[in-house]
């Protein structure tokens, strides 16, 4: 029997979440050996050299795009067509905006296409509204999308959704096209793992994410201080990089917090950051379906986050964690500090969240992935 070829196209291999994924994903359709895998990327970033099996075939790093509202559009992808029609793929899946971009700007009829959103909310989707009239980017954003809806049709592209609120999101700016909701999964936890329990002394905080607008990592310290100044008496690691590095390195030592709040870096050793922590705070304007809420919960920690999922299919609020008003500090600090008060109750949190996590295992849901391969 041949093996499938899945041909993944994606923006670039950057430490990110949807990234994670895609790689999780992709270790485990060779780890069964009836399928043949790839990944093209747009930009030249691989992060995850030392994540990745050996058997997943990675190129690209070559194209580009320049899309004209007076002149013609330009592609750079003739490297990738010429390895589309070398590798001859059954499946082209690709995410994210640009991911999308560069594997419909090439018909290979060959194959299904599958467009993969990780996002409640997409920029380039964005409706242009009055306020945004005089904005070239608006309007180049607005050219791109009809664009690519016009190439989703033409490629008969069906949509896979991270979570119910994407899928929503999809129906509503697409239109058009089969839908299929599949949550994000991890590989869980194969050790034997004990129920966590807030100590007397300190308790240990983690944040996960990239250093952007849209996460929000300044918020965590601003967090922290707050709860200084309540004399709780806590560790943060703020686990990450990206653009807002340097703002939120300015930021705890302006509020003095070097013994309290550390900043790791991308780290290699995740894990080991999980075992250690009893609480995970989230700040992001939107999400689709985070990762890392599945990985926390995956190690028995609950979450405090923010209401940035339309749809939340993960988190149960006083079940495996809370959610709370987007900006609202002080209600962060009171369910930390409701934590340390109630030790009875955060267990019971904790085994939730064991408990809940399971539904996100990477191999039923790359069950579910090829079931829809199929339909």
């Amino acid at each position: 029997m041949e093996k499938l070829k899945i041909l993944f196209v994606i923006r670039s291999l950057l430490r990110a979440g949807a990234e994670r994924m895609l790689v999780n994903i992709c270790n485990e359709l060779v780890h069964r050996n009836n399928y043949t895998v790839a990944i093209y990327t747009v930009f030249p970033a691989n992060e995850f050299q030392d994540a990745m099996d050996d058997r997943i075939i990675v190129r690209g790093g070559d194209a580009s795009f320049h899309f004209s509202l007076y002149k013609k559009d330009r592609f750079n992808n003739e490297n990738y067509i010429s390895f589309v029609n070398d590798f001859q793929p059954d499946i082209i899946h690709s995410h994210l905006h640009y991911g999308d971009i560069l594997s419909h700007t090439y018909h290979y009829k060959g194959a299904k296409y599958f467009s993969h959103q990780h996002n409640s909310f997409v920029a380039e989707y964005k409706k242009i509204k009055l306020n945004d009239i005089l904005e070239k980017r608006s309007w180049t954003n607005y050219y791109e999308f009809q664009w690519l809806k016009n190439k989703f049709i033409k490629h008969n592209t069906r949509f896979i959704a991270c979570s119910q609120g994407t899928a929503e999101m999809l129906k509503e700016r697409i239109g058009f096209g089969k839908v299929f909701t599949l949550p994000n999964a991890i590989p869980l936890p194969t050790l034997n793992y004990a129920y966590k329990a807030i100590p007397d002394d300190c308790i240990q905080l983690i944040w996960v994410g990239r250093f952007s607008n849209v996460k929000r990592p300044e918020l965590a310290i601003e967090i922290a201080k707050l709860l200084k100044a309540k004399g709780v008496r806590f560790q943060l690691k703020i686990i990450g990089a990206g653009d807002h590095f340097e703002l939120c390195q300015k930021r705890i030592t302006a509020y003095q917090l070097e013994e309290q709040v550390q900043l790791t870096g991308l780290v290699q050793n995740i894990e080991e950051y999980y075992k250690a922590a009893h609480l995970m705070v989230h700040t992001s304007t939107y999400e689709g379906l985070p990762m890392v809420f599945a990985e926390a919960l995956s190690y028995g920690i609950p979450i405090i986050s923010s209401d940035c999922m339309p749809n939340n299919e993960i988190i149960s609020h006083g079940q495996n964690g809370y959610i709370i008003q987007s900006d609202d500090l002080n209600a962060y600090v009171t369910h930390i500090m409701r934590t340390l008060a109630n030790k009875d109750e955060y267990q019971v949190l904790s085994e939730n969240a064991i408990e809940s996590a399971q539904r996100f295992g990477i191999e039923k849901y790359v069950d579910q992935l090829l079931d829809s391969y199929q339909a």
